[in-house]
């Protein structure tokens, strides 16, 4: 899941009570997803190689697809587990060494998220337990899979450094309380890095192919389709009271060019 956050002119533009409300209190995003990250990585590996999990019926854990359209290769279950390391240690890095956040997550929140993310790694892990009998799916599903995976976290990354290079530029020459990059996909959607983090967990769902991992895609499609959507109404609303609509885009969607 993608952090969220909310990208604003540096902290000179803004006055002292704005200053306040961006510290706040709660736990900071950059720690909390650091960690997070981190987690779902070490739990995802421990139930994808521990021997003596027990199995669940009920395609809990294993593969969907028949038989006919899976491979035995334990290779293959090596690349779902690289996918997976993938995504987290490249976000780990982000929120470590690339993204800045202004506005801290509220203890609730942190709590959610991390039960979100103890269960999901270590319950899909689990289902691609190869010694549970797990088979991926053939490699003419799984190298489509790879392709999609690979074009969402080429754009998630590319969008976080359009993001973060335009916080950083802002400037009192820009109006706008929460800056907005006009590269790449951010000319027809708001939150494009929202999309392709869809687009990521949409591939690796295809190439592992379990319950738990179309589970955990569709978690994230709702909360970030429910986030795009707030974070596009504030970010247009600003715009707007600042008399700036015209350089946001009135046409812009949310998250889904041309139609949300």
């Amino acid at each position: 899941m993608d952090g969220d956050r909310t990208h604003v002119v540096r902290d000179e533009n803004l006055d002292e009570g704005e200053r306040r409300h961006l510290k706040g209190r709660g736990i900071r995003p950059g720690l909390l997803y650091g960690a997070l990250y981190f987690v779902a990585t070490a739990t995802f590996l421990l139930a994808v190689s521990v021997e003596s999990l027990p199995y669940l019926r009920f395609c809990f854990v294993g593969n969907l697809l028949p038989k006919s359209m899976l491979t035995p290769d334990v290779a293959t279950v090596v690349v779902l587990v690289t996918m997976w390391g993938v995504h987290f240690v490249r976000r780990f890095a982000e929120v470590l060494f690339l993204q800045s956040y202004h506005r801290k997550v509220a203890p609730f929140v942190a709590i959610m998220a991390s039960l979100l993310y103890v269960v999901s790694g270590f319950w899909i892990g689990w289902s691609l337990n190869f010694f549970l009998g797990y088979s991926a799916p053939a490699l003419w599903i799984l190298i489509p899979a790879m392709l999609v995976f690979a074009v969402g976290e080429v754009g998630n990354c590319l969008s976080h450094v359009h993001l973060e290079r335009d916080a950083v530029n802002g400037t009192r020459a820009s109006p706008i309380h929460a800056v907005v990059s006009m590269s790449a996909l951010f000319h027809f959607i708001s939150c494009p890095h929202y999309l392709f983090e869809i687009v990521t967990w949409l591939g690796f769902a295809m190439a592992a192919f379990t319950l738990p991992a179309f589970l955990f895609l569709a978690t994230n499609v709702v909360m970030l389709l429910a986030r795009a959507r707030r974070r596009h109404l504030q970010w247009r609303e600003d715009a707007n009271s600042r008399g700036d609509l015209a350089r946001y885009h009135p046409s812009r969607k949310a998250i889904i060019p041309f139609v949300f």
